[in-house]
Formats: C-alpha cells, structure tokens, sequence
C-alpha cells in the first residue's frame, strides 16, 4: 500500500476532528505536530490458526493467519507556530484526544494525497511527554483490538458466476470476511459452499434450512460480525443454529479466491444437487483489508 501521509483523528459516532496531520514525503515544518518515527504499522506477530485434520488424519488443515493486537508508538515533536501557542497548549491538545467523547476512539488514516487508502482503530493506552528537553516530544501509544487496516469503504463485486464464483481483489494483502446474499430459485434442503471435490472438500460451509423460492440467503463472514440469516417475505430469521457441524466460514484471500456454490433438494431421504446454476446473486461486499504499511 503506497501512502504519503498520515492524518490522527478522534471520532464520535458519526462525527470526527482532526487532530494531527503527518507528511511522509516532505514534512511541512509549519505544522504543530511532526512526526518523528512510528512503530508498530508493520504487520507484526501472526497466529496460525488451522480447522480439522487432513482426510488421513495425518495433518491439520490449515485455515488462515491472524495478526495479534496491535499497538502503534508514534513519536511527535511539538512544534508551536503562531501567536499564543505554546508547548503546554499543544501538549494539552493531545491530551484531549485521549478522551474526547465516550467512545474513547482514536483513528489513524492512511493517505495518499487527499485519498485515504486505510485506516486503523483503537484508543490511546500510554502517553509520554518530555516537557523539559530542548525539542519537547510526546510518546503516543496506540493499542488497536482489530489489527488489521482496511478501506473505510465497501467494495461490491459485480458479473459474478453463479455456480463457481471468482473473487478478485489484487489491493487487499490480508486475508479478510465478506457479506454476500443469494436468492433461492426454489424449494431446498440446504445451500453447501466449498472448495475442492463435493465427495471430499478441503473446506465446506453448508447450511441446512428448508428454504423456498424467492428466500434470500445473507452471509457475513467478517471477523467480530459473523452472521447468518434468511429474510423471506420481509421477516428476518437467524441461521446460526442450522451451521452444519465442520463447516468453516469462507475468507477472501488477497489475488483470487474461487469456491463452488452448490444447492440440494432432498426427497426420502435422498439429497440431489441443482442441475443448473439457476439461482442468483444479490449484494457481494468487502472491505479491502492490509497487514500495515
């Protein structure tokens, strides 16, 4: 992710104030705040993380890598400019930000000239002033629960094949949930996502719920947002209780990532996959998703 400057905000529900902006092309020495060195906006310590074993029982299967929490260290040289502001006041500037609203939120968006690429939440854990050193400082340590940068908005993907769909997303260099909604083309035992063989997927999310025709089918695979549910005829019903045993939530991965969609009737007993793709795609989002800078 190319970027050019950094820009500190605190947030309130819908409404947001700028407390800092950092260039790191041409630091402009007539600002307050200048940035001297940031840590922790690489992409850190990972966790493996894997589901089941292999169809031998020899290995594990993997699923994904996940990044711990993150805590940023930016370090600011105070830079009064102007009349009536002094190292205090912009000392107390910052302070401020620790705490603006009941939120608590601090976030750091990524830019490049006036688009933001990124951004990263999280609340501010340590503050470290020098008041009495020739170039006064302050020592801002960031501690971010979600540690992934992503996209402040959503990306949709459109002309999507039905049965085997190809999600491309060449910007994202994390791997990341999605929301997407089908609509059922007729009555069905359940709805099956998978990568591989039918007989033998590497991975299966499937769903057992008697649908009927026109049903919509909406899943979230987002970290901290899973969510499954059916909305027929304007009511809405939960489906996380109709999750097959074994399944594991579908991931976007950074280039390509196919799976199949496969839908079953069942009859005495007996359960048949669709002949053809006949059902649709409503709303496929996501949020592109970076490890750091």
């Amino acid at each position: 992710m190319i970027i050019d400057a950094i820009h500190l905000y605190t947030t309130e529900y819908s409404a947001s104030t700028k407390i800092a902006e950092f260039s790191l092309k041409n630091p402009d020495l007539t600002q307050p705040y200048i940035l001297q060195a940031a840590a922790g906006l690489d992409a850190g310590e990972f966790t493996p993380q894997f589901f089941g074993s292999s169809s031998d029982g020899t290995s594990m299967r993997y699923y994904s890598i996940f990044s711990d929490n993150r805590e940023v260290v930016l370090r600011i040289r105070l830079n009064p400019q102007g009349a009536g502001v002094t190292y205090s006041s912009l000392r107390d500037a910052l302070y401020k930000a620790i705490s603006s609203s009941y939120l608590s939120r601090v976030e750091l968006r990524f830019m490049l000239a006036t688009t933001e690429k990124a951004r990263l939440v999280g609340y501010v854990k340590k503050f470290e002033a020098s008041q009495f050193s020739n170039t006064p400082e302050v020592l801002i340590t960031l501690a971010c629960p979600d540690p992934y940068l992503k996209d402040p908005a959503l990306t949709t993907f459109t002309g999507l094949n039905v049965s085997n769909p190809v999600f491309a997303d060449v910007d994202s260099t994390a791997p990341h949930g999605f929301t997407m909604n089908i609509t059922i083309p007729q009555t069905l035992a359940l709805v099956k996502f998978y990568k591989g063989t039918a007989a033998t997927p590497y991975w299966y999310f499937t769903v057992i719920y008697s649908f009927l025709l026109n049903d919509v089918l909406t899943m979230v695979s987002v970290e901290n947002q899973k969510d499954l549910y059916v909305t027929r005829s304007g009511v809405k019903t939960s489906l996380l209780d109709k999750i097959a045993t074994g399944s594991t939530w579908p991931l976007l991965f950074p280039g390509s990532t196919t799976f199949t969609v496969d839908m079953q009737t069942v009859s005495a007993g007996v359960y048949t996959s669709l002949a053809s793709a006949t059902w649709t795609f409503g709303t496929v989002s996501h949020t592109k998703t970076y490890w750091g800078i």
